[in-house]
Parts: C-alpha cells; structure tokens; sequence
C-alpha cells in the first residue's frame, strides 16, 4: 500500500463520516423501543424488533469484508451508507409494528456493510507503523459519536418528536455520502483470483486460523462481552446489592455506568501512541487485564466511592484495548484480505452483543447478580494470557 497517496483531507474525511455513520446507530438507542411501543408492539414484538439488527449485522459483516477486498474498500462503505439513509427515512413513514421490523432489519444490513469497509480505510489512510494512532482517533470519534446520539436523540425526540429525528439523520447521512464521494478514498487489496461465494468466505474464516489474528478475535470477544455483562447485570446488581429501588437504579446505573466512557475519551489517543510504540499484544494484554480484573472487583464495591476508581479503570482498558486490537487485524491480515479481517472483526464484536446478555442472565440465575459478574472475569484473564503466550512466542506481528 503507498501510503503517501492519502492526505490529510483524506484522512479528516474518514473521521468526519465516521461519526455521522456511528450516529444513527447511537441515536437509535434510547429511543426505538420506545417507539415500537407507541407504533402498538407488543413486549415480545419490541424485542424482536430491537434485536433484528444484530443477525442482520453479522450476515453483512461477513459480506463486507470480502467484498471490501474485491471491489474496493469505498465502493462497499457507499452501498452500506446508502441502505443505512434509507433504512433512516423509512422509519420516520413507518405506520406498524411490522413495517418497523423490516426496515430495522435493512438498518443492520447497511451497518454491516458500512463498519469493516470504514475500519479498513481507516487501517490504510495512515502509514501502518502509526495504525495504532490512527485507530484511536477512530476510536475517540466513535466514542464522541455514542455520547452526542445518545444523549441528544432522546431530548430531540422529547422536543421535536421521533419523525424529526430519523429525517435528521438521514439528512446527515446525506451529507456524509457526499462528502465521502469526494473525498474518502478507495483503499483495496493487491486483489486475488475469484474462487467463487464460497471460497471467498472460507477465505475469510481461515484467518482463525492465524494465531495472532485467532487471539485477537478471542479479545474482541472478551471485550464485547465485558460490556453486555455490565449492560444487563450492573443495574440490577445496585438494585439487589445496595438496596437501590428499582426506578432510582435506572438513572444510578446511567451515571455509573457512563464513566468509563469519559477515562476512554480522555486516554485513547494516548493508548493508541503507545500501541504504535510498544507491541500491540502487549498494550491488548494490559487492557484485558483490567477487564478482568474490573469484572472481579464490582462486586465488592458497596458504594458510589467505592465504585468510582473502577468504572473509571475500566475505561482505561477500553481504551488500550481499541487500538492494539485493530491495529493487529491491520498488521496481522495480509493487505487483500484486510478488509474481511475487519468483517470478522465486526462480526464477531456483534455475535458476542447477540449471546452475551442471555449468557449474563443465565449465569446470574444460577450464581447471583454479583458472583455473575465477577465469573465473567476469566474471558479477559484468558484472552489476556493467550495474547501473552503469543507475544513470548513471537508468533505472527505485533
């Protein structure tokens, strides 16, 4: 890859569309069920409409990454952003549960296209001894998207109504499309011969079979999981542990649990200098670490005070953890098959988001909220060990 070709508006340019494109997905959050229910879906309706995206998604992410190494990186990220504004102006004429559905449905296809194809060009705009820097400001974008969608859809919502909100996003996805045409780049693959549907895919499933790629995926997993566990167990932990009522912990369990995004904000450009300074197996074994050992100390933490330093710590884990794990798909998956490095990645981020909040609830019902939470732990211990193990090994490229 000739790394020269790509500026800097190259470069501002991927950032700018990639928060526009993680905000629809993020402003969707606190409002979709919500709006489900006012269309007239039933409980059971508004679960399977919230949780429709995530099969979507991980079908579309496989798709992305080989076609992203076929056809070109931008040409796969257009298409998905195209599907994604339309999925965005479909849910503002949406007039019943069913409709609803449907279009939710087409919203995960155009983000799995959209995900691996935008971290691949975002792998290549910069030299690839500085992956890890620019992964981080890849990751600070995303992490600003998340907090802007979610917390200014619900007061728009409030204000303007749902319909004001999804057309909103559709227009700023409109300008993202124009401002990618213009300027994203097209990154591709040195290009491989066509071995057909099939071969292409078994192309991308053999990277398991790299072992610092294999760990790395491990790790993604872990990671994911982490965060699902909190999702579903940590506000009903407060409710049961600290004898919180149930509609205090709902704003209790908000205000905690959105610490570590702010220690995330805060260190991720510097994580991602470090990944580019020391091995990234190294800066990912750290990270894990302190998931780990965060899951472990939750439980023992019986208030606010207690529990500050760890959500904080656990956002500085998030945040080494970002940059080192793309940064090993980046140097790890050969140049035309990095695009579908990045579809498993993206993949299997959202296999972990569709089973670990029925793993988390099961785990709790045989142990308990907190002894739940506290053995999830030896995910990232493990994870951590492996990418250990494979750094004493020197096996592959850190």
């Amino acid at each position: 890859m000739n790394e020269a070709r790509y500026g800097l508006a190259n470069r501002v340019a991927t950032y700018v569309v990639a928060f526009i494109v993680v905000l629809d997905t993020a402003a969707l959050i606190p409002i979709i069920a919500l709006y489900a229910r006012e269309l007239g879906a039933s409980k059971p309706l508004i679960g399977l409409i919230v949780g429709i995206y995530a099969p979507a998604d991980i079908v579309f992410n496989l798709i992305s990454g080989v076609l992203s190494d076929r056809i070109g990186r931008k040409r796969v990220f257009l298409s998905g952003l195209a599907i994604d504004a339309l999925a965005m102006l479909l849910y503002s004429l949406c007039r019943d549960p069913m409709q609803l559905l449907a279009v939710r449905a087409l919203h995960g296809c155009g983000s799995g296209l959209n995900m691996p194809s935008l971290m691949a060009i975002a792998s290549e705009v910069v030299p690839m001894r500085r992956v890890g820097s620019g992964m981080s400001l890849l990751g600070l974008t995303f992490a600003l998207s998340f907090l802007v969608g979610i917390r200014g859809s619900g007061a728009a919502a409030r204000e303007m109504g749902y319909a004001f909100v999804f057309r909103l996003v559709f227009a700023l996805l409109v300008a993202a499309a124009a401002v990618a045409l213009l300027l994203l780049p097209e990154t591709k693959g040195e290009g491989r011969p066509r071995m057909g549907a099939i071969g292409d895919f078994w192309e991308e499933v053999k990277l398991l079979a790299v072992p610092s790629l294999a760990a790395t995926y491990f790790a993604v997993f872990s990671r994911q999981l982490v965060k699902v566990t909190m999702t579903t167990l940590f506000p009903l932990y407060l409710a049961e542990a600290w004898g919180v009522p149930y509609r205090a912990a709902r704003g209790l369990a908000g205000e905690l649990m959105s610490l570590p995004l702010y220690t995330y904000i805060a260190f991720v450009l510097v994580a991602g200098a470090i990944a580019d300074r020391r091995d990234k197996r190294e800066v990912a074994s750290a990270g894990l670490a302190i998931l780990g050992a965060f899951l472990f100390l939750v439980p023992e933490c019986k208030s606010r005070e207690a529990v500050y330093p760890v959500m904080l710590a656990r956002g500085v884990g998030d945040a080494l953890l970002f940059p080192a794990l793309t940064g090993l798909v980046a140097v790890s998956a050969p140049g035309d098959r990095r695009g579908r490095g990045f579809g498993l990645y993206s993949g299997i981020e959202t296999i972990a988001s569709a089973v670990g909040g029925p793993m988390a609830g099961l785990a709790a019902a045989r142990l308990g909220t907190g002894e739940a939470i506290r053995a999830f732990f030896a995910l990232p211990a493990a994870a951590a060990l492996a990418m250990a193990v494979l750094r004493l090994r020197g096996a592959g490229r850190g």
